[in-house]
């Protein structure tokens, strides 16, 4: 198989297992390579309504599972006769013809769920009750002789066995026959399944749960175009492709892909549990009648990718077409690619040994025994596929595959490389161009081999006459953060120290940027910026802290806090220069980011977009205007696309009160929130939104403990400015 085909299939593959049509197929396939034991002692009893009811509300029925063996059990419940949600327990006929589902559906984590089983002693029974007026189409079938077959395919293990992979569990059929109820009353319209009001609705206030489902929801809709796009080009005689779908056609499969790709209807993506599903291991569930769907607190967690392969439930195979796109990122991007229950021949090997990344990026130098313990540390997969090495990218830490888009190399030898400049036209013409709207750049990536913290970074000496915080005299307890609002007396002498603060990091952020170009390091930067401080009397907030380095130099996917080092910087760079100075006991806080040469139009676009996010705080701001206004005031503007991109905000960072203190309230969010309070004229804070590429604001910490990266490697830009409240308005300090 091509480079370029197993980019493509590793998306595919785990879109396969969302929409899968051939279900059944699949778990036969995989039952026959499996030694299961034999649990002969179960057997089922259904009754129901009389022979003939008036209203379909009557069809109640009752089932009973006796264990007459000589050992407890335990049964996988969902989707059963076992089951008391309101999933499919029976399949219902008329004149031959399957009425229509309606109910809910699940996608279900089996890891640490007992909820998820039932457990019958030996000798016990275990009594289900169900109504199924709400379940099924019965108004389109309308009046008549309906026929109700228990679900009765069973997955069973013993109370004490691993129960965490479906594939384990042993299959068994109980014999049931049919019941026929005739429904001789007039079947009203279709209403909706009835909600549990016994349950709260929680509303989908959560920011964090939002932004997850929002990012689903784009990326599910691009792998399902990468996916269509494989499936038409190989067909059904791929063998992969047999591997998963068996006789079904190429063009059914691509349909599927395509419905998803195009699906653009209005349906809500709800945080809430109005039906009660959410029990359990339960990760989320659509209503068929309405395909609306609801998430439930599950689907937020972040596990491994191996849990996520064991422990994710068949079910997720058979969700509905349109709906499933969401649920999506739940399962491992490689997760059927590592399934014992593929044939061996055309599966996987998984692995961590990989080779050494091209020397033509330095931000990536690495020897391999550094890159294996990196890659583990930070969740990849790393997956040998035919001798070429794959890196996929566990969605536990939710990638956008595409935005990391060296994922294969076609050379002799599988190399872990940055970005789309690098890889050849060869690749570069097979892949889906959204793969490639992030740009071209250098990934940073930690040194090599790990050093953990910064005592080993060289500080800058501050000469004594220079005033300093109590922080950098290390009093104790001056690192806590205080809890005095940083509000000052306007006209008097704090508003002219401030305003003189602010002005010299205005001035040291200015002289830094102009020192920007392609070969210098940013240590050079830093070290020629320093003098400029000393001599004018501000102590540099970052100079001598050995705890606390606080010289931040961001490159590219360097969000925050990046400490300066000895890499020349690249063409096409960018760098973020934040500037904190302390001159007669206040603080000045800026920052901007800067261009390294030629940058290409996604990092311009990028660079735009966070300075119209920087005014749009601004613009919020005034007496008697609420905090929190300053982030929807952002939020609004990030959340559509711009200049045909689309970009998000770092929830992670937050700007913050300054005066005296370095960081004080008022807390400054640039996302919605519920931060409480009201500006009112003497407050002074910072507004410093950081906006990343894509739909991912993920980030996570290098080993120095500083140096914020995204988590898929998108670049990142920001822009930072003091502000003080006036009577009449705001005033800018540092622009």
């Amino acid at each position: 198989m091509s480079p370029q085909g197993l980019l493509h299939l590793s998306r595919a593959l785990s879109l396969v297992e969302m929409y899968s049509l051939s279900l059944l197929a699949l778990l036969a396939g995989s039952a026959l390579a499996t030694p299961f034991k034999r649990f002969d002692g179960l057997s089922v009893k259904v009754t129901g309504p009389s022979s003939s009811v008036g209203s379909i509300e009557d069809l109640k029925f009752t089932a009973e599972v006796t264990n007459t063996g000589a050992e407890a059990v335990k049964v996988l419940k969902y989707n059963t006769i076992l089951d008391n949600l309101p999933t499919r327990s029976f399949t219902v006929k008329k004149d031959g013809e399957v009425v229509p589902f309606t109910g809910i559906k699940l996608t279900v984590s089996l890891e640490n769920n007992e909820e998820a089983f039932t457990t019958i002693e030996s000798g016990q029974t275990v009594t289900v009750e169900h109504e199924v007026a709400d379940l099924f189409d019965f108004a389109t079938a309308g009046a008549g002789t309906f026929s109700f077959e228990p679900r009765t395919d069973l997955k069973v293990a013993g109370v004490e066995e691993e129960a965490a992979n479906p594939d384990a569990l042993s299959k068994v059929t109980l014999a049931s026959q049919p019941i026929e109820v005739t429904v001789t009353g007039e079947i009203s319209a279709n209403k909706e399944l009835r909600k549990n009001e016994k349950r709260a609705v929680v509303s989908c206030s959560n920011t964090s749960q939002r932004s997850f489902i929002d990012s689903s929801y784009t990326e599910a809709k691009a792998l399902a175009r990468t996916a269509a796009s494989y499936v038409t080009s190989r067909g059904a005689s791929d063998s992969l492709f047999q591997a998963y779908y068996k006789t079904n056609s190429a063009s059914s499969i691509a349909n599927v892909f395509n419905a998803v790709a195009s699906e653009s209807g209005s349906r809500p993506l709800s945080c809430s549990d109005p039906y009660g599903v959410c029990t359990g291991g339960v990760i989320a569930y659509t209503v068929i009648s309405t395909t609306n769907i609801y998430f439930c607190s599950i689907f937020y967690n972040e596990v491994t990718t191996s849990r996520l392969c064991s422990g994710t439930t068949v079910e997720l195979f058979s969700m509905s077409l349109l709906t499933l796109s969401l649920a999506l990122m739940i399962l491992p991007t490689v997760a059927l690619l590592i399934s014992p229950s593929l044939p061996q021949t055309s599966g996987p090997t998984l692995t961590t040994t990989i080779a050494s990344p091209p020397k033509s990026t330095p931000a990536l130098s690495a020897n391999a025994e550094w890159a294996e313990k990196w890659l583990s540390s930070r969740r990849f997969t790393v997956v040998i596929i035919r001798k070429k090495t794959v890196f996929c990218l566990a969605p536990s830490i939710r990638q956008h595959l595409p935005s990391f888009s060296a994922l294969i190399y076609p050379g002799k030898h599988s190399r872990f490389i940055s970005t789309s400049k690098t890889l050849s036209s060869f690749v570069k013409n097979e892949v889906d161009n959204d793969a490639f709207n992030l740009g071209s750049y250098s990934v940073i990536l930690p040194e090599e081999p790990y050093v953990f913290g910064v005592s080993h970074i060289k500080t800058r000496e501050v000469p004594e006459t220079i005033r300093r915080p109590p922080y950098a005299m290390k009093i104790k307890g001056a690192r806590k953060r205080p809890k005095q609002e940083a509000k000052i007396t306007l006209g008097g002498k704090e508003e002219e120290k401030l305003r003189e603060s602010s002005r010299l990091a205005k001035d040291v952020r200015e002289f830094a940027g102009s020192l920007v170009k392609v070969g210098v390091t940013t240590n050079e930067i830093d070290a020629a910026a320093f003098p400029s401080r000393v001599a004018r009397g501000v102590f540099a907030a970052d100079a001598e802290m050995v705890d606390d380095p606080n010289r931040r130099r961001s490159v590219n996917n360097v969000i925050v806090h990046g400490i300066p080092d000895d890499r020349p910087l690249e063409d096409g760079d960018i760098l973020n220069i934040d500037v904190t100075v302390y001159l007669d006991g206040y603080h000045g806080d800026t920052s901007q980011t800067w261009f390294v040469g030629g940058v290409d139009r996604p990092g311009r676009v990028l660079w735009e977009i966070t300075n119209k996010a920087l005014q749009a705080g601004i613009n919020a701001c005034g007496p008697g205007k609420p905090f929190k206004g300053i982030g929807r005031a952002i939020h609004d503007l990030v959340k559509e696309p711009y200049e045909g991109l689309d970009f998000c905000i770092s929830q992670q960072f937050s700007g913050h009160g300054i005066s005296t203190g370095f960081h004080q309230p008022p807390w400054i969010w640039h996302h919605p929130n519920d931060e409480p309070g009201i500006m009112q004229p003497g407050h002074c804070f910072t507004i410093e939104p950081i906006i990343i590429q894509g739909n991912d604001p993920s980030g996570w910490i290098f080993p120095d403990g500083w140096a914020a990266s995204t988590e898929n490697c998108a670049r990142s830009a920001q822009a930072e400015h003091t502000v003080l409240i006036t009577e009449h308005g705001v005033d800018v300090l540092t622009e």
